[in-house]
């Protein structure tokens, strides 16, 4: 079975919430810092995902090489990176992803798909943002990329994926604008024990 590499996706640019989403602390730490921990204990090795233009103090980045503002950037940055193995993606804006999460993912991972993702129930389709995705998918997904398209989710969709059915989804919750932010800090971070 290909191992698993971990890719922390911080390559936005934040502005609807106006601020580095990144660096954001819901653990007492940055963000990044706390995927990055996390994605340690299952990955064999972990990279953040960034543009060009950022300045991110690690030497642990994969730099976008594509031009495009959507996440399948990142991820075909990475395969280029290392095409031989799948990547456990993990955008910096979902602060509920904890070790529990991401074991069930990787426990169940199936590398005879072309992916791992959790069905999102708000979307009612796979969650491309906390995903598996494996050697497979590369040629796929560039050739997907190269015919203009650039929806993840829509690849998902258009491919042989094992799809995680879960009860409970509040671990697919974005946080990308400052209302949303101030919102969870009130009604739901006292929740979750953040």
């Amino acid at each position: 079975m290909n191992q698993i590499f971990g890719l922390i996706l911080i390559g936005g640019k934040s502005s609807r919430m106006g601020s580095d989403k990144s660096q954001l602390k819901y653990h007492g730490k940055p963000q990044k810092d706390y995927l990055f921990e996390l994605l340690s204990g299952f990955c064999e090795e972990v990279f953040f995902s960034c543009r060009a233009n950022q300045n991110i103090d690690s030497e642990k980045i994969i730099i976008d090489k594509y031009s495009g503002e959507n996440p399948i950037v990142g991820v075909l940055s990475a395969f280029d990176f290392q095409p031989k193995k799948a990547w456990l993606v993990v955008a910096c804006d979902m602060p509920l992803v904890d070790e529990n999460v991401i074991d069930l993912l990787v426990k169940k991972r199936n590398p005879n798909k072309k992916a791992t993702a959790f069905h999102n129930p708000e979307t009612q389709a796979p969650d491309p943002l906390l995903t598996i995705y494996e050697p497979s998918s590369y040629d796929l997904m560039k050739d997907f990329f190269q015919k203009g398209n650039q929806s993840l989710k829509s690849f998902l969709q258009k491919n042989d994926i094992q799809l995680l059915e879960s009860n409970e989804n509040y671990f697919l919750k974005n946080i990308n604008d400052k209302g949303t932010f101030d919102e969870f800090f009130l009604n739901l971070s006292s929740n979750y024990n953040l």
